[in-house]
């Protein structure tokens, strides 16, 4: 990649990149996992599969074809959870997506090493990383944060959330496979957030799915304001933002999550 195309994708609209949210572009287990249940679900976001592929599950002289085990509606797009049934300790996957006109590829591959889990997972327990407004991208949202655990968070705004709790089936604003996610609108990238505009407000819940489909329950309420720009330290480009109480960089950590989620919708 040459210099000049380095410094257009940091500097151009985020409107001009094609991006998908985190419900489209997650699979679960994560690539290398090393510690995964028997029982584990497989959990792949609809944007994963394109017309006439199928999934499938294939280890050491065994191939799976998974059934479908529920659905998570988001804002942004849909998460898929496929059973496999009960795998064997110590077995090594590859979850395989192929019939389509992409060719044959690899989602994920991960290893047994656990038992059958029913346990549910702790809460998680997110703080507000930072509030953030981009003049220039023309994003207004939030960036929550929590420490990563190896399966899903989902984000509830508002009481809005609908979810079953003992099969992953409903909807929630948001799902999350990492430790942190972006709320908000604006920048042709995100829409996890509709609403948000400077001077509005949201009541955030956090919950997990461990990766049998164990559920947490739904933590504490956590309010946030995006409060007034005129208050906030603005820097280059015309980009403002509000620290959280772990300081992170509003330019830095919101550039790294658009990079990161950018690609091809189909």
């Amino acid at each position: 990649m040459s210099l000049f195309s380095v410094v257009f994708l940091l500097t151009a609209p985020a409107h001009a990149l094609d991006c998908a949210g985190p419900g489209e572009y997650t699979v679960l287990p994560a690539n290398g996992t090393l510690d995964a249940p028997a029982n584990t679900l497989l959990w792949v976001g609809e944007d994963q599969l394109h017309d006439d592929e199928r999934l499938s599950l294939e280890g050491v002289d065994m191939y799976i074809e998974p059934v479908i085990a529920g659905a998570i509606e988001t804002e942004e797009g849909t998460l898929v959870v496929y059973d496999p049934g009960e795998l064997p300790v110590g077995t090594s996957w590859d979850l395989i997506v192929d019939g389509g006109a992409a060719g044959r590829r690899v989602l994920t591959q991960f290893t047994i090493d656990a038992p059958v889990d029913t346990t549910p997972p702790d809460v998680p327990v997110a703080w507000l990383e930072e509030t953030i407004e981009y003049d220039d991208w023309g994003f207004t949202g939030v960036v929550w944060a929590w420490e990563a655990h190896g399966g899903l968070t989902v984000v509830d705004l508002d009481g809005t959330a609908a979810l079953d709790e003992h099969t992953p089936n409903g909807s929630v604003q948001e799902v999350a496979a990492y430790d942190s996610v972006r709320m908000g609108t604006g920048d042709g990238c995100t829409d996890s957030w509709p609403q948000a505009h400077p001077g509005s407000s949201g009541e955030f819940t956090f919950a997990a799915y461990d990766l049998a489909g164990n559920f947490s329950g739904w933590g504490a309420e956590e309010s946030t304001e995006i409060g007034d720009p005129e208050d906030w330290e603005c820097g280059t480009h015309h980009s403002c933002s509000s620290a959280g109480p772990h300081g992170a960089s509003g330019v830095a950590l919101t550039m790294g999550a658009m990079l990161l989620g950018a690609r091809r919708r189909r």
